[in-house]
């Protein structure tokens, strides 16, 4: 039997629906990452 190896990242996951609202609810607006 020939296994299957994946090297995909941990991001690739969903998130539960209460953890993305909660993001949402405390980043409400689009932010630079730096700078002004």
């Amino acid at each position: 039997m020939r296994l299957k190896k994946s090297f995909a990242s941990d991001n690739w996951s969903g998130v539960c629906p209460e953890i993305m609202q909660a993001l949402q609810d405390v980043n409400p607006a689009h932010n630079e990452a730096y700078g002004e």
